[in-house]
Order: C-alpha cells, then structure tokens, then sequence
C-alpha cells in the first residue's frame, strides 16, 4: 500500500513520509518517487515546491470522498472564489476601504443584474452562507470585510453585530480582518472545503511529458516584497504554488483559464517545470 492511502487509512502518520522516501532510495525500484508514494504528479510538484503543504494535500485528498460539517453551499463557495481571485489579483490595498469592492459590483461579478438594496440581495446569493461559515471558525479570517456599501465605505448595517462588535469597537477590528485575509493563504479552504471539483477534462500534463522543456526562467519570477517571495508568474500575484494546488485538487487547465484568464498553457507548464527543476537541485532566478 501506498504512502498516502495508509495516511488515508490512519495507519502511519504523515510526518513519516521521510522513511518511505529512504525507503525508496535503499530499494532502487524502478517507479518514480511520485508513483511509491501514491501521489498525482499535480501533488508531488506541489509537495516538493513546498514540502509544508502535506497536510493540505492528504486533507484534500480526503475532503474528495467525505463532506466536512463545515461545508460551504454553492453560492457561498462562488462568492469565496470570488474573493480569493480579487485578492490574487492585487486589487485590494491594506488600511484603504477605497479598494474593496462594493456589493453591487459584487453582485456583477457573479452575473446578477443590478438589483436595488444590492446588500440585501447579495445575502441572498452567498453572502449570508459565507458569513455563517466563518463564524463557526473562528481562526479563519473574516474575507466578507472585503466587501463594503459603495457610498459609505465599510461594511453594512448588521455587519458588527452579527461577529460580536458593536459600533464602538468594531472599525479597527473590520481593517485587521480584512488585512489578515490578504495574507492568508486561502487554497486549501478553496480545493477543500466542499468544493466539488470535477474530472479534468482534457488529459493533464504531467511531470513524465516533459514539461522540463519549457524555459521557466521567462514566466517565474521572485520579488521580495511580492506574496513573501514566493516563486509567481509573470510578476503577477499568483504563486508557482496556487497553480499546483489547483492542479492538484483536480482543476483542468481550462477551469483554471477560466477563472484566472490572465494565465495561459505556458504558465502552466513552466510551473510545472519550476518544480521538476527543484526536486534535482535548487533553482536560481538570477539572470
């Protein structure tokens, strides 16, 4: 049996992955290291690119064949996704509610046509569902004060009562929320928590067809200042390690196109390259 499915099955821990990988080396068998582990070659480029993401991985792999009593529904898991790729995007600007984005352009977003009350409606079409999800965690950050009444720039009437605040309090406590959800890192909540992602539809690239070729050097790049260093594409705000786990939850590249249009095959693969080329040895971005 595979390393992950005894995860799965709880007879190891999977802090013990680094026998199976000596094991692996003692043995000279002739599967690759992905394969004796039983990962996807989506998860084993992710694994490797940021080996702290085991938990999330094994999680994922678990939340595909069991719901969680934290479960979001179908429109309170769009208007999470939502979010996230506004966040990716770069749009919002800590301390600055001039950034956020207004309900009615919420609303637009998730292609409802402009509806009076947008607040109001917006309940209606996730808002309400995201918010009990994350009142019954407590440790996730609060990603609904993203979202603002356009002509007063904060959240709308019933928005601090409903997390425990009252009038007084509540402003300085909104901004730091809304400041912790730029920074956290929302993918295993995206790939895991409820979301239902489907088969790929087109084969996938995997690490065996070469995606080595490409020449990652031109799409990756690393500025300090940028998601904590981390490897992303092209300068934008999406890490070399958001596209692995997409891929490694199951998403086509034509659902990630979707979602993210400024991304492309290329992108992709030089992703998938960034991290063949890390397993052999480390990588320099230099010039």
């Amino acid at each position: 049996m595979k390393f992950i499915e005894r995860v799965l099955e709880g007879e190891i821990l999977e802090t013990e992955i680094d026998d199976f990988v000596e094991q692996w080396h003692e043995s000279n068998s002739q599967e690759s290291l992905a394969d004796y582990l039983g990962f996807t070659d989506e998860e084993y480029a992710l694994w490797v690119e940021q080996p702290e993401t085991l938990r999330s991985i094994i999680l994922r792999r678990k939340q595909r064949t069991m719901k969680t009593k934290h479960d979001l529904e179908t429109k309170g898991k769009k208007l999470l996704k939502l979010l996230v790729g506004e966040i990716k995007r770069g749009r919002f600007k800590k301390g600055e509610p001039a950034t956020f984005i207004p309900y009615s352009e919420v609303l637009k977003k998730l292609g409802i046509p402009p509806q009076p009350l947008a607040g109001v409606h917006l309940r209606r079409e996730g808002l309400k569902e995201l918010g009990e999800w994350l009142k019954e965690q407590p440790e996730i950050p609060k990603i609904d004060a993203l979202i603002i009444d356009k002509s007063k720039k904060k959240p709308g009437f019933g928005y601090a009562p409903w997390y425990g605040h009252n009038e007084s309090d509540w402003a300085k406590w909104w901004l730091e929320e809304a400041a912790k959800a730029l920074d956290f890192d929302w993918e295993p909540y995206l790939q895991g928590v409820g979301l239902e992602y489907r088969p790929t539809s087109s084969k996938p690239l995997t690490l065996r067809e070469g995606p080595e070729a490409v020449d990652f050097r031109k799409v990756i790049t690393i500025e300090p200042g940028k998601r904590g260093g981390k490897p992303c594409v092209r300068g934008m705000r999406i890490t070399v390690g958001d596209v692995l786990g997409w891929l490694a939850a199951g998403m086509s590249h034509e659902e990630i196109f979707s979602d993210f249009p400024e991304l492309n095959e290329e992108d992709i693969r030089a992703c998938l390259a960034f991290a063949a080329e890390k397993e052999r040895h480390a990588v320099s971005l230099g010039a």
